[in-house]
């Protein structure tokens, strides 16, 4: 409220007089002796948008809402250079159409913008005058509403050095549950996203310019195709959002496509299908350097085989491991010389011994540059505590490494109550940590990572 307040203070008089006489305000109070506006950089028009529907000492109706908006904009727009502007609305009837670029000053104020965030809804008018100030975006968001306004594909087409591109299908959707439902009702069966026209979404994505460096898709609609990938030769981090679909139809046409530059892969959720993603990564992995296969149980010794010859610069990985794969995971460790830290899902419930003997064979085989493990052990208690009681060997045959860099490890369970640790495996952290053998130990639940 106290920021909606000082946004009314900075009026100027005559945008006051407007508010006072459509009995928005009941007073025309003295503007601040600093002048707070001309230092905004960032601007929510959703936020601007709820503080004068919610904030306001009375209800406004419609007209008085799309009076205090336009006052607000013309005085930004005037007085203000952005940097960051999100631009999103919870619903259609929200949004509104208010061509605030044209305002005194709007040119100068957007046209040094750099990050960009915005719903696909937006009146195609917003669009098409952004498009003629902002050529130099580096950071793009798009979370995709009911349709696909005409003017989105010019805005992309016009930048000159776009760097990171995120397109969200699911805004607002955060347990695998609710993505699963999202997904289904972007199958292309729903009648109000039909509306926008696959062939609108499809030149949409031709005309993303390659020039991006980063890349994230999340929610993919099962009629969203994944070509449009295969020309951004300058990509450097690629993160996809599998969910309900099948893994064989998202990846198989990017499995020979030549990413040069890429660094970075990751898959939030489910992984692509293994016979594509070895086809992939012979021809991409030499230039990885971190390699996420998701959330999902997900194991394959051909898999790891694939890493261990073609993945040879990782430096960081995260996968699950099952006891039927620890053997494949030696070439993993032996091949990627590398290889400084690793995230691992345990596939096994209630063998802590599995446990220990993945932290001996890491503890001897992983190349010298390894400095950091983070193990999520599941719901077993038995599981941590026997992996707990294994920490002095282990710690010390760590400390005869060389050269010995000190160890991070991180423990995740999801059990419902808190992990503690005995007194004497306290005692023995702590004297390895005085001699410089473990830099750091953190027990704790983290329920969120196997949802």
């Amino acid at each position: 409220m106290q920021n909606f307040e000082t946004l009314i203070t900075c009026l100027p008089k005559k945008s006051k007089a407007i508010l006072y006489k459509n009995g928005i305000i009941i007073s025309t109070s003295r503007p601040p002796l600093f002048n707070y506006i001309a230092f905004i950089k960032r601007l929510d028009i959703n936020e601007i948008n709820s503080a004068i529907t919610r904030f306001t000492p009375k209800i406004l109706d419609n007209n008085q809402i799309l009076v205090t908006t336009q006052e607000i904009f013309k005085m930004l727009m005037n007085q203000t250079s952005l940097k960051i502007l999100h631009f999103e609305f919870k619903s259609n009837d929200d949004i509104p159409n208010i061509p605030f670029t044209a305002y005194p000053g709007g040119k100068d104020c957007l046209s040094k913008l750099s990050e960009f965030s915005c719903s696909s809804n937006i009146y195609p008018e917003f669009f098409y005058q952004i498009s003629r100030i902002c050529h130099n975006l580096q950071s793009l968001k798009i979370n995709f509403k009911s349709f696909i306004s005409k003017g989105l594909t010019e805005l992309i087409s016009v930048q000159k050095d776009l760097k990171y591109l995120d397109l969200n299908y699911c805004e607002g959707y955060s347990d695998e549950s609710d993505l699963d439902y999202c997904e289904s009702n972007l199958d292309g069966s729903d009648l109000d996203y039909c509306d926008c026209k696959l062939d609108d979404e499809s030149q949409l994505l031709a005309n993303i310019p390659n020039t991006l460096n980063k890349l994230h898709i999340f929610g993919r609609p099962c009629h969203m195709q994944l070509s449009f990938i295969s020309k951004l030769s300058n990509l450097q981090e690629l993160s996809l959002s599998f969910l309900k679909t099948n893994g064989l139809k998202d990846f198989e046409i990017l499995q020979y496509a030549t990413l040069p530059k890429l660094q970075i892969l990751t898959f939030e959720i489910k992984c692509a299908a293994v016979v594509y993603l070895i086809n992939f990564l012979e021809n991409n992995g030499k230039n990885l350097k971190k390699l996420d296969l998701g959330k999902k149980k997900f194991f394959d010794n051909s898999l790891n085989l694939a890493i261990s010859n073609f993945c040879t610069n990782l430096t960081s990985l995260r996968f699950t491991y099952s006891y039927k794969t620890l053997d494949s995971l030696k070439l993993i460790l032996n091949g990627c010389e590398q290889l400084e830290s690793m995230d691992i899902l345990s596939s096994v419930n209630c063998r802590g011994c599995q446990d220990f003997i993945l932290l001996e064979m890491i503890v001897e085989f992983s190349p010298k540059k390894f400095h950091e493990l983070k193990v999520d052990m599941g719901s077993c208690v038995d599981q941590v505590i026997a992996f707990q009681w294994g920490f002095e060997p282990i710690f010390k045959c760590w400390a005869n490494r060389v050269p010995c860099i000190p160890l991070s490890l991180t423990i995740n369970s999801k059990l419902e109550s808190e992990i503690t640790m005995e007194e004497s495996n306290v005692k023995v952290i702590e004297e390895f940590i005085k001699l410089g053998v473990i830099k750091e130990i953190k027990i704790f639940n983290d329920i969120s990572w196997f949802c």
